[in-house]
């Protein structure tokens, strides 16, 4: 049944993507040649250290660096010249969701159930970067920031990653990011954000440690184009799926 559901999707569509497939759903891609990607990077920035290692029960990674300053705007607004902004940036990432102001619309800002920070990097007025942020500070235990969405310009990353920093600082425990390729590897390493898959749980709404740690990427396609079978071409976030939802 479910082999049949999957075949008649991919002959109605030109293309067709699945983000975090369980175990015996990507048996199943595999067999009817869908191509499997390696799992979405999982990075983690720790802020508040002595909670972080008694959650994971050892002395962890290192604590990332703060700065005072914030410049991050939180907005409810797109700003008039996102259209712009996006036009100039996207084409840092060949393969990603087209961002328009409609989808990030529906997806964060007018979101019904979940109180999404839609923050806003800019200099000079101008538009140069955005980031995304979920909370998930309902427990005791363990409080988190989550990245669900993040773009900006090229020379502008350090400073909204560290800028992200800022703002999570003496509000959660550690902040994560999930994202395919290795767009801003660089800059996440020197800032001390953490690859890492299975050092603290996925599912915080209710906690859930037992819940599988990885976000895999597979899909088919119609389409005759190499590239789509580069796996660094590809630049998906957890905001990209269902992955990221209200309980």
């Amino acid at each position: 049944m479910f082999s049949s559901i999957v075949k008649n999707a991919a002959e109605i569509f030109d293309f067709v993507l699945v983000l975090s497939a369980g175990p015996e759903a990507q048996k199943a891609y595999k067999k009817l040649g869908w191509t499997i990607f390696p799992n979405l990077n999982r990075y983690v920035a720790i802020l508040n250290k002595k909670r972080f290692d008694t959650f994971v029960g050892k002395n962890s990674f290192e604590q990332s660096d703060f700065q005072n300053q914030i410049n991050l705007e939180r907005i409810k607004v797109l700003p008039s010249n996102f259209d712009t902004f996006w036009e100039e940036t996207k084409i840092r990432f060949p393969i990603t969701t087209n961002r328009t102001k409609n989808y990030l619309n529906w997806r964060y800002i007018h979101h019904p159930l979940i109180d999404y920070h839609f923050l806003v990097l800019k200099k000079n007025d101008k538009m140069v970067g955005y980031a995304v942020i979920r909370f998930e500070t309902n427990n005791e235990s363990i409080k988190a920031a989550r990245i669900v969405d993040l773009i900006v310009n090229k020379e502008k990353e350090l400073e909204i990653f560290q800028q992200i920093l800022n703002y999570c600082q003496n509000k959660v425990d550690f902040v994560d990011f999930f994202c395919s390729g290795n767009f801003f590897e660089e800059v996440l390493k020197y800032l001390k954000f953490y690859n890492v898959l299975d050092s603290v749980p996925v599912v915080f709404n209710p906690l859930d440690p037992n819940r599988k740690h990885d976000l895999n990427l597979q899909f088919t396609s119609k389409l005759k184009n190499s590239e789509l079978n580069k796996c660094e071409n590809w630049y998906i976030v957890k905001g990209d799926s269902d992955q990221d939802r209200a309980n």
